[in-house]
């Protein structure tokens, strides 16, 4: 027993065979079992010690994974028997010809599972390119299809920047049979402003969401891959500012053979990305230098050794200081690593100049 995966009814070294297969074989009426056994690690099964008479040979099979090929022949030259489907008690099994035993074996009885159809169309989108439009220039800010897609925009200039989101969706067809997406839907909930002229393939539909019309007739071929880009674009103001959400469903999909989509819970996907104001940088970042040009100062007090011209109450004042200098160093340093993204340089500088003189 193989798994006919060319469906050309032949079987071949390159396809795989199917282990543990139940064969019974059965009077010709189809009524009693004579024998029972199972296929082998490389699909082969045999009946011994068998009276003349006619028989058919009956096949189990997983009628999830496998439906029957039933243009499979036998040893490539004749056709000793054709096997067909039988549905019995709901379940379908293979079924030969009648078989006459005589005087001699007969070998070559096998059967081609050709795996089942299964159409299964998928979308995943994410935020390829983002940019930045203020009176101070243009910024472009790339993003991989895992990266968390984030801008900040400094307070002074985000009122009246224009933001434009470059989204890539991916349509992937998981499943072992073409495809066609009839109807993609895009959907950010009126808040983002759609230009035609970005977006040749997309259109706005009655019920005010996008339409792309690039894939209707475009064949999606088994683990094949369809890109569509779609450009937004906001003007801001400080209340717009925060997370927003882009929703892509497949909401139309259609293949030759009238197949229904095995998994519908991959047809929408969402996509989070953020536009937030940028305070307090600076202000961090001059915290920081002020608190480590302290800490350098004391400890080159103490390389001097001026502890020692102070008495007890005078040395525990100075120990007392240089734990809060410590605190305030700590906490500039937090606040610096948490402005990194914005002056990653600057940052990645001072905690080397504090390694150093420490």
């Amino acid at each position: 027993m193989w798994v006919d995966e060319n469906k050309d009814g032949i079987p071949n070294n390159k396809e795989n065979k199917i282990p543990n297969l139940k064969v019974q074989l059965y009077t010709e009426d189809g009524k009693n079992a004579i024998k029972t056994t199972t296929t082998n690690k490389i699909g082969e099964y045999s009946f011994s010690n068998i009276s003349k008479g006619n028989y058919v040979v009956i096949f189990s099979y997983d009628n999830d994974l496998y439906n029957i090929n039933p243009s499979s022949t036998q040893d490539n030259t004749e056709t000793l028997s054709i096997i067909s489907s039988k549905i019995i008690d709901g379940t379908k099994y293979g079924i030969s010809d009648t078989i006459n035993i005589e005087d001699s074996d007969i070998t070559g009885l096998n059967m081609g599972l050709k795996p089942n159809d299964k159409f299964d169309l998928s979308v995943k989108t994410y935020v390829s390119k983002m940019k930045v439009k203020t009176s101070k220039g243009t910024e472009e800010y790339s993003f991989d299809e895992n990266d968390l897609s984030k801008v900040e925009i400094p307070s002074k200039n985000i009122s009246g920047a224009e933001v434009t989101v470059t989204f890539i969706s991916k349509i992937t067809n998981n499943g072992n049979v073409s495809g066609y997406v009839t109807a993609l839907k895009n959907d950010t909930n009126g808040e983002w402003t759609f230009n035609q002229a970005q977006n040749k393939n997309w259109v706005v539909g009655e019920d005010g969401s996008l339409y792309n019309l690039q894939l209707e007739n475009v064949p999606i071929e088994p683990e094949g891959e369809i890109e569509v880009k779609l450009i937004l674009t906001k003007t801001m103001s400080e209340e717009d500012t925060g997370i927003f959400t882009n929703i892509v469903k497949i909401s139309g999909k259609t293949n030759e053979y009238q197949l229904q989509d095995i998994n519908t819970e991959n047809d929408e996907s969402n996509t989070e990305f953020m536009i937030s104001i940028k305070t307090g940088a600076k202000t961090y970042v001059i915290i920081g230098i002020v608190a480590i040009l302290v800490f350098i100062i004391l400890l080159s007090i103490i390389n001097l050794k001026l502890l020692d011209k102070v008495d007890e109450k005078g040395k525990r004042k100075i120990n007392i200081i240089l734990i809060l200098l410590f605190i305030l160093l700590m906490i500039a340093i937090y606040a610096i690593k948490s402005e990194a993204h914005v002056y990653p340089n600057r940052f990645n500088t001072l905690i080397f100049l504090l390694l150093f003189l420490i």
